[in-house]
């Protein structure tokens, strides 16, 4: 169910899941930085696909993106006060 899901949604342009080596770009973060991100646990937790597959759900990459850039404007106008 998963896959066709996935791919109604690959065919329209925005994949479901994310493969975690292509995360860091879509973050728009280095390698390293993704992997102390998710060392540290700020990341969302991934979805292991299969077994071996590590994927992150798209929507949870974008919100948590969304939620660090909102505090970070947040501790800039908190700063700047």
């Amino acid at each position: 169910m998963l896959e066709f899901l996935a791919g109604i949604l690959a065919a329209r342009g925005a994949p479901l899941f994310i493969a975690q080596e292509a995360a860091p770009g879509f973050l728009g973060v280095s390698r390293a930085a993704f992997f102390r991100l998710k060392a540290s646990k700020a990341l969302p937790l991934p979805v292991v696909i299969q077994g071996t597959e590590v994927k992150y759900r798209r929507s949870d990459l974008e919100r948590w993106a969304t939620k660090l850039k909102s505090d970070t404007r947040s501790k800039r106008r908190a700063r700047n006060a």
